[in-house]
């Protein structure tokens, strides 16, 4: 898949959703001042000190390229990952929702932290299996997460994105 435009469309798509889901980022140091590293999704303040569980503090998403910087800088990525923590979805009974989208996801994994799935998009966005998919999977959620986490929820602002990924390197034609 082209970095440009089809690996960008779909992972600013999952950007969006994720913070459609009024899910909060947090700045991670980049290791480089050229690569891309993941920024992680959590649950926003207000959600963490109402419901004061532990697990609320974890990620709750993340989205990356696959292939690395170098087939970042030559405008080719091997897809685009959604990975889902499963932990701080636990606290609400949310990961039931993820239990009708097995296409496109991976076995689940551990770790230390939290247990996960990626789900794996070589597609573009502009495929429609894969926009059809996530329209139903953040439906779905969002429905969840409007149920579950309500009146709090539906009282939160959409949070900005970091200024980083903003800033994503330009490909090297």
């Amino acid at each position: 898949m082209l970095l440009e435009p089809h690996g960008m469309e779909l992972f600013w798509e999952l950007y969006k959703r994720l913070n459609g889901l009024k899910l909060v980022t947090e700045e991670v140091k980049a290791r480089s001042g050229r690569r891309i590293d993941p920024i992680f999704f959590y649950f926003h303040k207000k959600i963490q000190l109402e419901n004061n569980h532990p697990s609320l503090k974890l990620p709750v998403a993340q989205v990356y390229f696959n292939g690395g910087e170098n087939h970042i800088l030559r405008n080719e990525v091997t897809g685009v990952t959604l990975r889902i923590y499963l932990s701080p979805l636990f606290v609400f009974g949310l990961e039931k929702v993820l239990e009708n989208y097995k296409a496109y996801r991976s076995e689940l994994k551990e770790s230390q932290v939290s247990s996960y799935y990626n789900y794996v998009f070589v597609d573009p966005y502009s495929s429609e299996n894969i926009y059809r998919y996530l329209d139903a999977l953040f439906t779905d959620l969002h429905e969840e997460f409007q149920i579950r986490l309500n009146p709090i929820q539906e009282n939160l602002p959409l949070a900005k994105l970091p200024d980083r990924i903003y800033s994503i390197p330009e490909p090297m034609y």
